[in-house]
């Protein structure tokens, strides 16, 4: 029996995105090789697994400037597209962390939240986390070419966000019923909480429309209640495969649909980023978050305050293993 999405129901048709990106295997961070997956024990009932880092750079070694505000990734022909939260310019960064180069754009807004590649349409969308349009509070997309050239610019209509600095936190495309849907990240609005106070993450569900000159909401999918995050700071699809990122409680959450219904097969699995040797999290500004390959994420950092724990960790692109040989 199929389960319906709120708003209107349809079937998912997903096709599956082969993304590869150059990047040599090394060591965990504990010095051992295979320590990508290892079971950890369980955290709020959910399966509590480690990522291994793999390789990570710092961006001002990569590209010019002094401040990175990371906040949304992707992969696109072998390379990593980064955004930024506070300018519409992108950044295009080799496949192994070894060269990177800024793209001047022409989009409207301080800078994005989040991108996604759609391969279907050879189009990059790029999500302004909440702008006032026609006394409401939503979110705008951004569409470039592969050449990083503004093609159009349309609202995310539907849904009223709190405020516009509580909103998209990142955005994710897949292919349903032969028409393009973004699915749009957000922590939810307080008036919509679980009875203990938690407000669990929401992804907005839009599809393009028939004219394909702009979106129009179907629905919104919740996660799994056992999903007990902190925060929600970046999301991804592979296939029937869902990944989603959490700055503040340095995990990564990854569940699947059904393939036939609008519904999570399961609660899903949580990965904790390497720690330090007390415990404590050192990833405490991830941001964005994309597939590699079906074992493996690249992420992004955004900028900590001078001071803070993890500072070496921030404003940097990070490539981790969710599975042992990162494949």
């Amino acid at each position: 029996m199929r389960s319906p999405l709120p708003y209107r129901p349809f079937t998912m048709a997903v096709s599956a995105l082969t993304l590869v990106a150059t990047c040599t295997l090394v060591r965990g961070d504990d010095g051992q090789p295979g320590i990508a997956g290892r079971l950890l024990g369980e955290e709020g009932g959910l399966e509590l697994r480690r990522l291994a880092l793999l390789k990570e750079t710092k961006l001002e070694e990569l590209l010019p400037g002094e401040r990175f505000e990371a906040s949304g990734v992707d992969v696109h022909d072998g390379d990593f597209y980064v955004v930024f939260d506070d300018r519409t310019d992108m950044a295009r960064i080799e496949g192994d962390l070894s060269l990177g180069r800024w793209t001047k754009t022409k989009g409207d807004g301080p800078g994005y939240e989040g991108l996604a590649w759609a391969s279907a349409e050879k189009r990059f969308y790029a999500v302004v986390e909440a702008k006032r349009h026609k006394n409401r509070i939503e979110g705008r997309v951004a569409a470039y070419d592969e050449g990083l050239e503004l093609v159009d610019e349309a609202w995310l209509e539907g849904i009223s966000l709190p405020t516009e600095n509580k909103g998209y936190e990142g955005i994710a495309w897949a292919q349903r019923d032969d028409r393009s849907h973004l699915f749009a990240l957000h922590e939810g609005d307080p008036d919509d909480a679980d009875d203990d106070g938690s407000i669990r993450g929401r992804i907005d569900v839009y599809r393009q429309t028939k004219e394909k000159d702009g979106w129009k909401l179907r629905g919104t999918l919740k996660l799994p209640k056992a999903v007990d995050l902190e925060d929600y700071s970046g999301i991804d699809i592979q296939g029937d495969r869902v990944v989603v990122a959490s700055q503040t409680s340095s995990r990564l959450w990854v569940g699947t649909l059904e393939k036939d219904a609008w519904q999570w097969k399961d609660n899903g699995t949580l990965y904790a980023f390497p720690g330090e040797e007390d415990g404590k999290a050192v990833y405490r500004s991830i941001e964005g978050v994309a597939w590699v390959d079906a074992g493996r994420v690249v992420c992004v950092s955004d900028l900590l305050k001078e001071g803070t724990r993890g500072r070496d960790k921030d404003q940097s692109i990070h490539i981790f293993a969710l599975a042992a040989g990162g494949q």
